[in-house]
């Protein structure tokens, strides 16, 4: 493992040294005692390397993984400052939610969870285009589900102007709370929903949901609340399928 990961690392450096100027030694990771101190080494060296980048769009990606990288490692607030850096709103909308997503994996305390989640909308703000800004605020609201923020996901959702994208997070919303086994709140979020042929589907949705978690019961309570006869049976379908 220590070697394959020295390896790595000269690769890496190899790879960017010819079009970035970096004043760390390339060899110092690799050279490193153990994997935690190389590791260490080559986030830091991302910290210079990244900002470096000349075309946008790379540099724009690269952020967002090592957002990623940096909430799977509970550096929640390192996370959260590359976000004023990405120039595309687009690749900022996925950065806002890898980091809520990632989020709901940490063992937060409440107090902090909502202060998190409080700068991801203010972040969301930023973003000028309408459809960029609402489906970031889609992301937001299934990263505060996800942490089982219900009330607050429910809050997020209803500031969506689309009346397609609201009722997808009300979806999504129910989705994230079906896999948890929280069939009250599920419903509450489906019958949010203000479009019939939409909500319809939905339920099928989460039907399927909690079929796939060995749910029958709460599976064939929503497939029961689909209106539309077609739908309505091959959920039926599907459920028996399933749980044969």
């Amino acid at each position: 493992m220590l070697k394959t990961l020295q390896i790595a690392i000269f690769t890496f450096f190899a790879l960017f040294g010819f079009t970035l100027t970096v004043s760390a030694d390339p060899s110092s990771c690799a050279l490193q005692q153990d994997d935690d101190a190389m590791l260490s080494c080559a986030g830091a060296a991302l910290d210079k390397l990244i900002p470096q980048i000349y075309n946008t769009r790379w540099r724009d990606q690269s952020f967002r993984e090592q957002a990623k990288i940096l909430i799977r490692h509970g550096s929640v607030d390192k996370a959260m400052s590359l976000l004023p850096q990405i120039s595309n709103e687009d690749t900022k909308a996925l950065t806002i939610r890898a980091i809520g997503i990632g989020m709901a994996e940490l063992p937060l305390a409440p107090a902090a969870q909502n202060e998190y989640f409080d700068t991801l909308h203010k972040q969301a703000m930023t973003i000028s285009h309408t459809g960029s800004q609402e489906i970031a605020m889609t992301y937001i609201a299934i990263a505060e589900a996800s942490a089982g923020l219900f009330e607050r996901a429910l809050t997020s959702a209803r500031t969506l102007r689309t009346n397609s994208l609201r009722n997808k997070s009300y979806q999504e919303i129910a989705e994230v709370l079906s896999a948890k086994g929280d069939t009250d709140n599920s419903f509450a979020a489906l019958n949010l929903i203000d479009d019939p042929s939409f909500r319809n589907k939905a339920y099928g949705v989460i039907a399927a949901v909690f079929i796939k978690h060995g749910q029958l019961a709460a599976a064939l309570q929503f497939a029961e609340h689909i209106e539309d006869p077609y739908i309505k049976s091959n959920s039926f379908l599907n459920i028996m399928n399933t749980a044969e």
